[in-house]
């Protein structure tokens, strides 16, 4: 898994690199909620799938966020706080804007898939050493 590390780090070497990443994922994650249920590729909502996809994107969100606070110098456990706040917040507004989605509902289920996604990101850095 150091790999992933240097890698991330390598893809982002800087704080500009670092926002951009975090922007161009929280755009994709937009974009799919602003698709109709029936548009979504190969998923009902009620699926398990679909929770999932909330966990990896928010997880993929997550590590972007990370990527920023690292770069930003913010360690430990104000890294950990601002990556939780901001995760849950965008999933909260993600859910607001999904309910203006003709045939799509806003989920706290959805929420906490979200947070879960954020939380195995940090535990993954977490776990790596990486926040030295």
């Amino acid at each position: 898994m150091d790999w992933i590390r240097s890698f991330s780090l390598r893809l982002a070497p800087s704080k500009g690199w670092a926002f951009l990443y975090a922007l161009i994922c929280m755009g994709g994650i937009f974009y799919l909620s602003s698709l109709p249920g029936e548009k979504l590729p190969g998923w009902r909502p009620s699926d398990l799938g679909s929770t999932l996809a909330h966990v990896v994107a928010y997880g993929v969100l997550g590590w972007c966020l990370i990527l920023v606070f690292y770069r930003l110098q913010i360690l430990g456990v104000r890294m950990w706080i601002g990556v939780m706040v901001l995760v849950l917040l965008y999933g909260i507004s993600d859910e607001v804007h999904q309910s203006f989605v003709p045939t799509r509902m806003p989920s706290i289920g959805d929420v906490a898939a979200d947070g879960i996604g954020g939380l195995i990101a940090l535990l993954l850095w977490h776990r790596k050493g990486l926040e030295k």
